[in-house]
């Protein structure tokens, strides 16, 4: 039987624990519910994937403390990195390659991958857990993402261990995302949760250059 708790210490702290056993459990993120697992636990990965009924080869996004970015990503230089810790935590995600032959389960046949870093509930689990949380929508491959607690429960129920109710809906908006792998900074997605002119404001404050739609 699941368990649907509201976000507290003791509920990140059951939330960790259960990553740690290699469980899937449900967060909400700035926009819609997660399923979140142990990115180098395969067998969890596995679970991931097919409890959302998606293909065992799909990338999944990862939760990554941006202090720790640089351990498993190659970060092209100190104005990416100004970059990175200017707009983290937040509303956007960076596409980056990664080090080495690693999250091979939760990223296979890529060298890139998209890294998430939020002040919200994720951030949270991810400290109690941790490990490098894997990340996907809260809903079965080709349906709408879940947006509240309700919908999370009737794709997956008695198929993860722990739901955390935000008691709140969100949005479905997604974040902007950058690809930060090349000479010049490509924006993949702009969400209008985090628009490029806020962005921009952002980096401006900091005195960092604005980025542009190329």
């Amino acid at each position: 039987m699941y368990k649907v708790l509201k976000p507290c210490a003791e509920t990140y702290k059951l939330a960790g624990e259960a990553i740690k056993r290699g469980k899937v459990i449900v967060v909400p993120t700035d926009a819609v519910y997660a399923v979140v697992c142990d990115a180098f636990n395969k067998e969890a990965v596995e679970r991931l994937r097919e409890i959302r009924k998606s293909p065992q080869d799909k990338p999944l996004s990862l939760i990554i403390d941006k202090k720790d970015i640089d351990k498993y990503c190659h970060i092209k230089n100190e104005t990416y990195k100004s970059i990175i810790d200017a707009l983290l935590p937040g509303k956007v995600s960076f596409l980056i390659n990664k080090k080495g032959d690693i999250f091979t389960d939760a990223v296979p046949n890529s060298d890139a991958i998209c890294v998430f870093w939020q002040d919200n509930e994720t951030k949270d689990v991810y400290e109690e857990s941790g490990t490098v949380l894997a990340i996907s929508s809260a809903n079965k491959a080709g349906f709408p993402e879940a947006t509240t607690l309700e919908q999370a429960i009737s794709f997956f129920e008695d198929e993860v261990e722990l739901f955390i109710d935000s008691g709140e809906e969100r949005g479905n908006k997604g974040t902007t995302q950058l690809d930060i792998r090349n000479d010049s900074i490509s924006i993949m997605r702009e969400s209008p949760m985090f628009p490029l002119v806020e962005i921009n404001k952002v980096l401006d404050a900091k005195g960092i250059p604005a980025l542009r739609k190329v």
